[in-house]
Order: structure tokens, then C-alpha cells, then sequence
């Protein structure tokens, strides 16, 4: 099978001084996709009168225009040890019918050292896709499009966590030797999708991450 994508991007974006502490950006961002976009390795049931009547691949658009729009706002602390708060809220659209909403908080916390520490919480709130369903009924040939992949379900999510952080210079040949580590909590359900969501809870997980990472610049 031969895959052709064509992915032009377009980007637009304002960055405004509020004062010295205090910062705002705006960014606009427009992706559209003509490519295979479905997941062959993804299966479809049909159901009629609660027996299979038809097993099909996953089967989506060939094409997709998604508008995105993000505001971020950082502000400065001096007496709070240079501290900062970070907060991004971030709405995109799409020609599937998924609207979404994202809000981050995060907060910078120099500590000793040159240690940082960074509390984050996080919440996601999308539509579901025009042409997903957990199950459908009789043919495929009844439908353009079809997907049971949650991913295009209409759901919630919500994730926070905390983050240790230290930039290292003084390790020679390096230029820069950064260490990160960190635990994060995250919760995946319907219910917590904007305006109600009676899907059930087929779909709900949650868990804990834990990692650690290093990056060296010569």
C-alpha cells in the first residue's frame, strides 16, 4: 500500500509584555491531513438482534482540517525565589465533529542549587467523532465511516503531578547535562467529559507514571 501525505500547517502567533513580570501568548495553529487515516488493525462489530452480522477494519476520513487555538500566560514571582506560574489553555476543532478543551497550571519552584521543582495539574475534555460508536448496528454498508476506538469517544481526563528538575554546567566536556525525574497521576472517564457524557464506564482507566530522564548537549 502506498501512503501519501500532504500535511500543510499553518501558524500564527502573538506574544504580548504585560509588565515586567508578566507575559502573554496567543497562537493559532491550522493542520490539514489528506493521507490514510484510518488503523486496519482495527476491528469494527455489527451487531442485529445482539448476534454478529459483520466484522469490518477500522474505516475513517481521508481527510481532516483541525483549527487550534492557545493561550499561555507566565508570570513572574521575584520575591517567591524567582519562581513563575505557567497557565495554558488550549481549544481545537476539527471537520470529525471533535471539539476539545485543555487547561495546565504548573507551577516553577526553584529550590536550592539550582534545583526546580514543578507541580502541574492537567484537564482534557473532547467530543466524540462524528462516526465513532462503541457498537453499531446491522451492515457497514450503512454507514461512510465507522471507528470504536476510544480514543474518538467523547471522554475527560484529568492528571497532575510533580516534578524535580536540575541543569547541570560544570561537567566538563559537557556543555549541558539536564536531569529530570517525576510521578504523575492520571484518570481517563467518560464522566468527565464537558457537559455530561452517559457513554459508561467501559472506557475508564487510570494510572500512575514514573520516569526519569537525562539529556546531554556537547
Amino acid at each position: 500500500m502506498v501512503k501519501i501525505a500532504i500535511k500543510p500547517v499553518s501558524n500564527i502567533c502573538v506574544s504580548q509584555v504585560i509588565d515586567k513580570d508578566s507575559l502573554l501568548k496567543l497562537n493559532m495553529t491550522f493542520n490539514y491531513s489528506n493521507v490514510y487515516l484510518s488503523d486496519p488493525y482495527k476491528q469494527v462489530w455489527f451487531y442485529n438482534n445482539l448476534t454478529v452480522s459483520d466484522i469490518q477494519s477500522d474505516k475513517r476520513p481521508r481527510e481532516k482540517k483541525q483549527w487550534a487555538w492557545l493561550a499561555q500566560y507566565v508570570r513572574h514571582f521575584d520575591a517567591l525565589n524567582d519562581a513563575a506560574l505557567h497557565a495554558d489553555y488550549r481549544f481545537a476543532t476539527d471537520d470529525w465533529g471533535i471539539n476539545s478543551h485543555t487547561t495546565e497550571i504548573s507551577w516553577h519552584q526553584p529550590i536550592v542549587d539550582g534545583w526546580q521543582v514543578i507541580p502541574r495539574f492537567r484537564y482534557y475534555s473532547q467530543d466524540s467523532a462524528d462516526f465513532y460508536a462503541p457498537v453499531f448496528a446491522n451492515s457497514h454498508k450503512s454507514y461512510s465511516a465507522y471507528s470504536t476506538d476510544y480514543r474518538l469517544a467523547g471522554f475527560g481526563a484529568i492528571s497532575g503531578g510533580i516534578k524535580l528538575s536540575k541543569t547541570f554546567t560544570e561537567i566538563k566536556p559537557l556543555e549541558q547535562f539536564k536531569f529530570q525525574s517525576g510521578i504523575e497521576y492520571y484518570d481517563h472517564s467518560a464522566s468527565y467529559q464537558l457537559g455530561g457524557n452517559n457513554s459508561g464506564s467501559f472506557a475508564d482507566f487510570s494510572y500512575y507514571l514514573v520516569n526519569a530522564s537525562i539529556s546531554l548537549k556537547f
